[in-house]
């Protein structure tokens, strides 16, 4: 039984109010595919019903001899393969993707591949303190200086606890003192809680 058999109707192909849900591929009832095979989601229509046709290599041996010969002739791929996965979206952004038609789900890996493809460049690769700066070097090249004080977990800490410091993607943490500061808060001047400037002598 395919997927468009087990949740469309076959007179006229509507949908029936049995639709799979996400939960339904979570728990393992359905797959992925077959979800969005039964919801209509970046599939092809066949028939002037609508319905997808879902063709095994069995029950079609010539188209199954062809694309082993195609398989064959294959070179290496330009691009690494998509991994399928469930993704769980807010409704407005999927309103958002879909409203520009097909191959909405495609613009959706792209958004998120150039949003990731901007927080490499702002990873940290080097951070030091002395007794007055924080010094944290970006992937880009560029070198934040902070003054010390903006941060009190590390103006009262030794030196060799601020020396204990961890890189982590989109930060700098300290596991030593349990405290950590990150790139955004750095770039904006973002200053801690309890933070108070040094007097300055008379």
């Amino acid at each position: 039984m395919t997927a468009n058999r087990r949740f469309t109707k076959s007179d006229g192909g509507t949908k029936s109010s049995s639709l799979p849900t996400l939960d339904d591929v979570e728990k393992g009832l359905v797959s992925l595919d077959e979800y969005e095979i039964a919801h209509g989601e970046d599939v092809p229509a066949f028939g002037d019903a609508g319905d997808v046709a879902i063709l095994s290599l069995q029950e079609t041996p010539t188209l199954g001899a062809v694309l082993e010969k195609a398989r064959g002739k294959r070179g290496p791929q330009k691009a690494p393969v998509k991994e399928r996965i469930g993704l769980r979206l807010d409704k407005d952004v999927v309103d958002y993707f879909r409203s520009m038609g097909p191959g909405w789900q495609g613009r959706i890996n792209d958004a998120l591949h150039a949003l990731g493809a901007a927080d490499v460049e702002q990873r940290p690769v080097a951070a030091r303190c002395d007794d007055e700066f924080l010094y944290v070097t970006l992937a880009d090249g560029r070198q934040i200086r902070t003054p010390l004080w903006w941060y009190p977990f590390l103006a009262a800490a030794t030196s060799e606890a601020r020396a204990d410091v961890e890189l982590e993607f989109s930060g700098v943490w300290w596991p030593g003192l349990d405290e950590g500061v990150s790139v955004k808060g750095l770039l904006l001047g973002w200053k801690a809680p309890g933070a108070k400037a040094p007097e300055r002598a008379a």
